[in-house]
């Protein structure tokens, strides 16, 4: 006798991460989180079964001419795709036989790396004529070397590339020096406890200060007067130390390895730290994951952008951190209204407008599409006030305080005024599927409102903490001069009619971005900057624009060529001590910076190009 096979009820993606559905079509958690086009039910129409069905116990099998039929659609569907990405009109005179044809003669050209849309045409012959249909897991963003926001520099500056071939092979190779970093890998004991592998007392303190002092006027993580009496109660002795707390302070240490002077002898032993904490994370579950799991996250991410450890998955880490925040429905003010505790509400608005940023930010940087595109969030922006104003007893937040009074939080709040815009803006730089084309109109608005909310930002004259606050002024500015040098980068072209226009903005905001980087390296808080890469993207920006002009030319680009020159050989200085701070990381940011110098020397008629080769060598074998 065989046993009648249960009919799931629920959709496939509550049923594979074990969670409850509402059974309705989409179900609200796939609503939620951005999937209404995966959440299918095992029904033969994908939608839920209907009151007394009964599962199917026999396959379906399609005859020969309904196989036919399907792989004909399919190819139908496709090649109507790439039309309508081609842009091109007169779709409604193209009949199936042109389609095919067109299919066969030249594959269609579909921009990559786009969310749910995306097809690999990297195939060869035999792999299109086995499948004419992509599975979705296929289109998922990839390339990491060609949509890099700064790795697109070597396309549009050509002449950088061949340059650093020439100085390798002329002056590196023969020394035995190698540009690629040596891989090593960090081996891990599994009999080794997490708070085994903290540093002496003293040591830590100084790291664990050096973070909250510095970090935490950036990123709201945790909460300093709470988690300092968590930091107490873990040394002393007769106390059974958490894995949790253990885990939070290895990350923490993580972050500030390369600040002080006590961290460099940590430098090498920071990324032990990082995959020991992941090794952590993995092993709890994630139906029982607090508020300190995502404080731990969060700090592993950032400890990654730190020492360099993984860079081309940084996208990945916070897309993944994004998920699941959203799944725990951080990012919507119902839920924070279900928490009874005051104290947690807060500190999950903080979280979530940090995994946020560390998104878009990443958005903007690696020029992908993220899950924030699609789901809609109605999160309260978390109160501008001092971490001393409240704490886990009250029963009430303070009023926030106003823009003008700089707390540890003015960050996060005033940044979340200028969220919408950003977020709109990158939804249509690099989600054209769901927003309209961006036009030269559009550009020079948003232009004007991103310069406005420039201006609009509050500068603290502050005794105490002076040097904070022109960092986190510096850092609200970065986010916005992103945004303008993103929308004007499509025009940096010579032929186009704006590029006069584009060419000044991005001039302007190049040269401001580079001073920024450099007064902030002045006031010894420099690591802080390599939680963005708006040092090279500053640097490059300038080279192509300059490398546009004539070397005769009178404008006011080039007459403030040297000026430009003395500021990037400053930020190259900064490159070199970043290097020096940071051993995991690849020596491309420093070599790249020093030849787009001596390319703009031989442009400008100060060097001939031996002697410009010459000299970055010899500045890279300084530093190494």
């Amino acid at each position: 006798r065989t046993r009648r096979r249960r009919l799931p009820l629920s959709c496939g993606e509550c049923r594979s991460k074990k969670l409850s559905c509402d059974r309705d079509w989409p179900c609200q958690r796939c609503s939620r989180a951005g999937r209404r086009d995966l959440c299918t039910y095992d029904t033969p129409t994908g939608r839920p079964p209907a009151t007394g069905q009964r599962p199917q116990h026999h396959k379906r099998h399609l005859r020969q001419d309904d196989t036919e039929e399907l792989r004909r659609l399919r190819t139908e569907v496709t090649s109507l795709r790439s039309l309508v990405f081609q842009g091109q009109p007169d779709l409604n005179h193209v009949n199936a036989e042109r389609i095919t044809q067109a299919k066969l003669d030249t594959p269609p050209i579909i921009p990559s790396a786009r969310l749910d849309s995306t097809v690999n045409l990297q195939q060869t012959d035999h792999q299109k004529e086995a499948s004419e249909f992509y599975h979705p897991k296929d289109r998922a963003p990839h390339g990491y070397y060609a949509k890099h926001s700064l790795f697109k520099f070597f396309t549009e500056i050509t002449q950088i590339v061949p340059f650093i071939t020439e100085v390798t092979e002329e002056w590196l190779r023969p020394t035995g020096l190698r540009l690629k970093k040596q891989k090593t890998l960090i081996s891990k004991d599994e009999n080794l406890t997490l708070d085994a592998l903290l540093p002496p007392r003293d040591d830590a303190d100084l790291l664990v200060s050096y973070y909250l002092d510095n970090y935490e006027h950036l990123h709201r993580i945790v909460h300093v007067p709470t988690f300092k009496r968590q930091y107490h109660d873990f040394w002393l002795s007769d106390q059974l130390r958490s894995p949790a707390v253990a885990s939070l302070i290895l990350s923490m240490m993580a972050v500030s390895a390369s600040g002080p002077p006590i961290g460099e002898r940590y430098q090498d032993i920071a990324s032990h730290w990082d995959v020991s904490v992941d090794e952590w994370l993995r092993q709890q579950s994630p139906k029982r994951y607090k508020l300190i799991h995502y404080q731990v996250l969060c700090l592993s991410y950032l400890a990654k952008r730190m020492n360099m450890i993984h860079k081309k998955l940084f996208w990945t880490e916070s897309s993944n951190l994004l998920q699941r925040a959203i799944l725990d429905e951080l990012p919507y003010a119902d839920s924070m209204r279900r928490t009874e505790d005051v104290f947690q509400g807060e500190m999950r608005r903080r979280i979530w407008h940090v995994i946020r940023e560390l998104e878009l930010q990443n958005s903007y940087e690696f020029g992908l599409p993220t899950l924030l595109h699609n789901i809609d969030h109605n999160t309260e922006v978390p109160a501008n006030i001092e971490d001393e104003e409240f704490d886990e007893f009250c029963t009430q937040i303070p009023g926030s305080r106003s823009a003008n009074h700089y707390t540890q939080s003015s960050y996060q709040s005033i940044s979340a005024r200028s969220w919408s815009l950003r977020l709109e803006i990158s939804r249509r730089l690099s989600s054209p599927a769901i927003a309209n084309p961006m036009t030269y109109d559009d550009v020079l608005r948003y232009t004007h409102q991103l310069t406005d909310e420039i201006a609009k930002l509050p500068i603290w004259d502050l005794a105490s903490r002076k040097g904070l606050s022109s960092t986190v002024n510096g850092f609200l500015k970065f986010q916005l001069m992103e945004c303008v040098l993103a929308i004007h980068r499509p025009y940096l072209q010579k032929d186009g009619s704006a590029f006069w226009l584009s060419e000044n903005i991005c001039h302007q905001m190049s040269r401001e971005m580079l001073l920024i980087n450099c007064q902030i390296s002045d006031l010894g808080l420099q690591p802080l900057t390599r939680l963005r890469e708006d040092l090279l993207l500053g640097s490059l920006t300038l080279t192509r624009i300059m490398l546009l002009q004539s070397p005769r030319s009178t404008s006011i680009i080039m007459s403030s060529a040297n000026s430009i020159i003395e500021l990037m050989e400053r930020s190259l200085n900064i490159a070199a001590e970043r290097s020096l701070r940071c051993r995991k990381s690849k020596p491309w940011c420093f070599i790249t910076i020093s030849a787009a110098i001596s390319l703009l020397k031989v442009h400008l008629g100060m060097w001939d190009r031996p002697t410009a080769k010459y000299s970055c060598a010899s500045t890279f074998l300084e530093l190494y």
